[in-house]
């Protein structure tokens, strides 16, 4: 959009590289979510300080009358402020989550074949025209996983409650979790590696955990354990990847382009006194 093409335009360079970790974090909170897209056609209109509300005019106008992406376009080539103007408005899809804050409700209030109400940001109106909206899961899968298993058979229902509230206020991490066990009873401490597929009983149980969680897990031979997930081991396509690092940069790129038009509105309004 409009100020966002400034805005990569200068701050590009900086967001350009991010460290790994920030993507499998991400890649991480994608396994557990699916995404959101939106397809969308855009009118930008410029409010003429002159005359402001001729802007809030248009943008109710094409609000309340236009039906169609094709008389949206034309509209667009016409009357938008964007240079997306020369492909009649056309945005592509994009993450919802990836829109700015601004126009997100009014996109997410709309269904598919309707133009959303117009959102003033500032010295502009946007309109924007839904075109279709689809949910992508993620093709993250995980090769391994890093888990930790305290066996506790013998102990009452309230003693291994109050073994496991224990674990959850001492063992901030697996290590951690390693040395508790070692003074509770080190025999029956056990941390593996283990292919997904070959995780049997404890595959459920993990599946709910995120890293350093804790749960308990009675196994239907009458045994029981405190199992802590320590680490899921993930391969990714590197199509995905790029796509996870996409995002963030997109993230990253609205957050310094906002802080940045507030710092220049700030400049202007002292000048103006």
């Amino acid at each position: 959009m409009a100020w966002t093409e400034f805005a990569r335009s200068v701050f590009g360079p900086r967001i350009r590289d991010l460290p790994l970790p920030d993507v499998d974090e991400k890649l991480l909170l994608e396994y557990r979510t699916t995404t959101n897209l939106v397809n969308l056609l855009e009118i930008v209109i410029l409010i003429d300080e002159n005359n402001p509300d001729q802007a809030e005019q248009i943008a109710q106008e094409i609000y309340r009358s236009i039906r169609t992406p094709e008389d949206f376009s034309l509209t667009a080539r016409n009357y938008s402020a964007s240079s997306t103007r020369n492909e009649g408005g056309a945005v592509g899809w994009l993450n919802i989550d990836n829109v700015s804050s601004s126009f997100r409700n009014a996109i997410n209030r709309t269904s598919s074949g309707r133009v959303t109400e117009p959102v003033k940001v500032d010295n502009l109106y946007y309109v924007f025209f839904v075109l279709g909206k689809r949910t992508e899961s993620s093709s993250v899968n995980f090769v391994s996983i890093d888990y930790a298993t305290l066996r506790v058979d013998g102990l009452g229902t309230d003693q291994v409650s109050s073994l496991q509230a224990t674990v959850v206020n001492r063992s901030q991490n697996c290590e951690e979790f390693s040395e508790f066990s070692t003074q509770f009873n080190a025999e029956n401490f056990a941390r593996q590696t283990v292919e997904r597929a070959n995780l049997g009983a404890f595959a459920d149980p993990l599946s709910g955990l995120d890293n350093n969680e804790v749960t308990r897990v009675e196994l239907d031979d009458g045994s029981s354990y405190l199992v802590m997930l320590c680490n899921r081991n993930l391969v990714v396509d590197e199509e995905v990847r790029e796509r996870i690092l996409n995002n963030l940069r997109n993230r990253k790129l609205d957050d310094m382009s906002r802080n940045h038009y507030s710092k220049l509105r700030a400049v202007a309004i002292v000048r103006r006194k």
